[in-house]
């Protein structure tokens, strides 16, 4: 199989075993460059190596933590025929299925913010060097999750998995793409993929297939709070359910959700509004047609369009387009800084603010 060159992923990665949304959350420790154009890993995943076999656990293993679901690989009641040909069958059938080779995950918890707290097995939360610190624990009546460290309550909290190989190391989320369409997602260990949901080995990558890097792409709920709304593969955006698909074929390409959009600013209000948002965002796909009305404009290049028109009367309101691009909350969701790497977000669009207007420049 051929490797993609370009866009480097994120060297750590949330996996998406766990039905559901997954959190960006509170690091106890600091995000550190990885040396690639895009990503970097937390320096919890430092220790993850020497901590292993303290956080690990097989799929089947790992818990149920109310909303969000962890699914063990399926089981299979029907009877296995006997082999005469398999040495010691006996000729008796074998009722117990051959489970799948699946990957294995270190379970984590997470603040509201996509912060990591530490690892958890079961309701027990770990620092890194696998020290029980506090307690997870899960209402089924009002669905609350939340952690107790040295005595502190901490709400809002979630909890995800990463996908590690034989000796601990964190998995990266990979993208297939064969004659340049995105046919699926996976992990890649020593020659082998594994489906993004159960991480479960799969033969059924086509071996024509190029491997690409993601980036996880973020959305904040009415809260503030933090998940994953899907990932970044070339500028282009799919959402989980894109993802994490049950039974995989890697047969059938994979249409964007979104596509990603780099704001440049420059004027001292619009800067103060978007304190503390992504400047990395995605907007839907084909926004540029969709979203806009840009009269003449062929949908490649360069094209400007005024923040400002009069409205007859002699006052200035503001334009269409403009109340479309200038909120940092009107987009589908962003990349953090944290995950765009070195390389910064390398949007598929760059929208560049003027003192008057905005420039769109692209696709790249």
């Amino acid at each position: 199989m051929k490797r993609q060159r370009g866009q480097a992923m994120t060297e750590y990665l949330v996996a998406l075993g766990i039905g559901g949304t997954l959190v960006a959350a509170l690091t106890l420790a600091p995000c550190e460059p990885a040396g690639s154009s895009k990503g970097c890993i937390p320096t919890m995943l430092d220790a993850l190596h020497n901590n292993y076999e303290g956080y690990s656990a097989a799929i089947g293993d790992i818990q149920d933590y109310g909303d969000i679901k962890v699914a063990a690989p399926p089981s299979d009641d029907a009877a296995v025929e006997d082999d005469d040909g398999i040495p010691g069958d006996g000729g008796v059938d074998d009722d117990t299925p051959e489970l799948a080779e699946t990957l294995n995950k270190v379970n984590y918890v997470y603040d509201s913010q996509g912060n990591v707290i530490g690892t958890v097995n079961g309701t027990t939360i770990y620092d890194l060097n696998g020290n029980s610190i506090g307690t997870y624990e899960y209402d089924e009546e009002t669905g609350q999750q939340v952690a107790v460290i040295n005595g502190e309550t901490i709400t809002g909290v979630s909890t995800g998995s990463v996908y590690v190989d034989d000796e601990g190391n964190a998995l990266a989320l990979k993208a297939f793409v064969v004659n340049g369409n995105v046919v699926g997602f996976g992990y890649e260990v020593n020659g082998k993929y594994y489906e993004p949901l159960k991480g479960e080995l799969t033969s059924k990558v086509p071996s024509s297939a190029v491997v690409a890097d993601t980036r996880p792409v973020q959305v904040l709920d009415s809260s503030g709070n933090a998940s994953t709304f899907g990932y970044e593969v070339d500028g282009y955006i799919y959402s989980m359910s894109k993802v994490q698909v049950s039974g995989e074929t890697y047969s059938i390409a994979k249409v964007p959700d979104g596509e990603l959009v780099q704001m440049v600013l420059s004027q001292s209000s619009t800067i103060a509004n978007w304190d503390g948002y992504s400047r990395c965002i995605v907007r839907s796909l084909d926004w540029v047609n969709n979203e806009l009305t840009l009269t003449g404009y062929s949908g490649s290049g360069i094209v400007s369009f005024d923040k400002t028109e009069d409205d007859g009367s002699g006052n200035q309101v503001t334009t269409t387009n403009n109340a479309i691009v200038e909120s940092p909350t009107n987009n589908l969701g962003y990349i953090s800084s944290a995950d765009q790497g070195s390389g910064g977000c390398q949007g598929r669009w760059i929208l560049t603010e003027g003192a008057s207007d905005w420039t769109l420049s692209g696709p790249y």
